[in-house]
């Protein structure tokens, strides 16, 4: 990293959410997914388990501020271009 933890007694290390700071619904990433590969899902529907959440998303003001993190892909994209990637 450009920006390393000071040497002050701070862990040398720090988690950081990388996202786009709101919540994508999974059945939308899921048609996005469908739509990149050309094939339906095989989906089965389950009620919630133990330690499912109903709504999440990533709170990027850590990692913008310290390391200057601005998300620039959009969700679509980003998951065509995981799937790409992933394919080859």
């Amino acid at each position: 990293l450009d920006t390393p933890p000071a040497d002050d007694g701070t862990p040398p290390h720090r988690l950081y959410n990388i996202g786009n700071s709101r919540s994508e619904e999974l059945m939308r990433m899921i048609a996005l997914i469908e739509s990149a590969l050309g094939r339906k899902a095989e989906i089965d529907f389950q009620p919630m388990q133990p330690g499912d959440v109903l709504r999440t998303y990533a709170d990027v003001s850590r990692a913008g501020a310290l390391l200057g993190y601005l998300p620039s892909v959009d969700f679509r994209e980003g998951v065509r271009g995981f799937l790409e990637w992933f394919n080859e």
